[in-house]
């Protein structure tokens, strides 16, 4: 886990996202549940189905063949995770304990 508890409102502010936002500590075993309980779905079903809070952690997971990911996700359940070739693979899931 490289960051947590990141709040970028993107209009005016939401206080109580904020709260919850401080309190946003997800362990690498509740990272990993939640990507194993997500589904994938294209960009365009991403935004449509995506629950964004504007609060989320930012990440890296080491494939077994030893590929580097880097991924961030949503407080809400969203997320993306981030190839070596730069593709995007969109996730959208229930939302993460922490």
């Amino acid at each position: 886990m490289e960051k947590t508890a990141i709040y970028e409102p993107q209009e005016t502010g939401r206080p109580y996202i904020e709260t919850a936002c401080r309190r946003f500590k997800p362990s690498e075993k509740n990272i990993l549940k939640w990507l194993r309980k997500t589904r994938e779905v294209t960009s365009e079903n991403f935004n449509e189905e995506a629950t964004t809070t504007e609060c989320y952690a930012e990440g890296y997971l080491t494939t077994r063949d030893g590929q580097r990911l880097n991924w961030t996700i949503d407080m809400g359940g969203s997320g993306f995770v981030k190839t070596p070739e730069g593709k995007y693979i969109y996730l959208v899931g229930p939302d993460i304990d922490f």
